[in-house]
């Protein structure tokens, strides 16, 4: 039978400290990292810091922004002036509606940014869309013959 110190070793073995709170916290309540280095690979700060740490780091002025153009570069390898000739370009409206009206963001209480609409076999960026036209597309699967099907069967039921 082991003692309580060796019970209590292997507890300290599943646990770290957060550098943040300074809590004494099991494993589960630190985030992966990417990278190696780490004691079990796990980030040195829990969950709770980190997602509040990460708020207040979206709520300084061009935080957000430059989190957005960071990822255009590595999704789409889209500039933020590439998007914004885009935008520019299409009048700041959907490229199939020429609609703006885009949901809010629920953090933010904003308008959100276009979608960028891109082919998933390429990932050749074709243009911007509102979320109604870019979930349109992604429901019908990016298909021609789909979306010309549906077509048809909207001008047989259209009683207008």
């Amino acid at each position: 039978m082991q003692s309580n110190s060796t019970d209590q070793a292997d507890d300290q073995a599943k646990s770290k400290h957060c550098t943040v709170c300074h809590q004494l916290k099991t494993l589960g309540l630190f985030p992966w990292r990417n990278k190696r280095g780490d004691r079990a690979g796990r980030h040195s700060i829990c969950r709770t810091c980190f997602a509040e740490r990460s708020r207040l780091w979206l709520l300084k002025p061009g935080n957000r922004e430059r989190q957005r153009a960071a990822k255009y570069r590595k999704l789409y390898g889209l500039s933020q002036e590439q998007y914004e000739a885009m935008y520019n370009k299409q009048n700041g409206g959907c490229a199939i509606c020429g609609g703006n009206q885009t949901p809010l963001d629920p953090r933010s209480g904003k308008r959100m940014n276009l979608a960028i609409d891109h082919d998933h076999a390429t990932g050749q960026v074709r243009g911007l869309l509102c979320h109604g036209c870019n979930s349109g597309i992604g429901s019908f699967s990016e298909s021609v013959d789909r979306l010309h099907a549906a077509i048809s069967y909207l001008l047989k039921h259209n009683k207008h």
